[in-house]
């Protein structure tokens, strides 16, 4: 007997063929987009201040940030911290945007 109309009477397998279409999930642009962007703010700020309380650690991703994002310098600064979490943050903003606006229009 079949559990489904869509199952093969043959070995028991799925015929995905005739199986029911189900629509793909939509994700909201504008969440994704503050989600991501909190994630890369948050940990660029935990990096920045291990940095800030103990030098060596995350210097070279703080290098890294340096060597993209204008006017701040890895140094162990409470500026260089607001400034590279701003950075991270917003960055992590168009990130989110970009990749949930991508994913609704290649699953249409």
């Amino acid at each position: 007997m079949l559990n489904h109309r869509w199952q093969s009477p043959s070995r028991g397998r799925y015929d995905w063929s005739r199986a029911p279409r189900k629509e793909m999930p939509v994700l909201n642009t504008s969440s994704a987009a503050i989600a991501t962007g909190a994630v890369a703010g948050g940990l660029a700020l935990l990096v920045s201040l291990a940095n800030l309380a103990l030098p060596p650690y995350g210097q070279a991703l703080l290098e890294v940030c340096a060597s993209i994002y204008p006017g701040y310098e890895a140094q162990a600064t409470a500026g260089g911290v607001v400034l590279v979490t701003a950075y991270a943050a917003v960055d992590g903003v168009f990130i989110g945007f970009t990749l949930a606006w991508l994913y609704n229009r290649l699953t249409r």
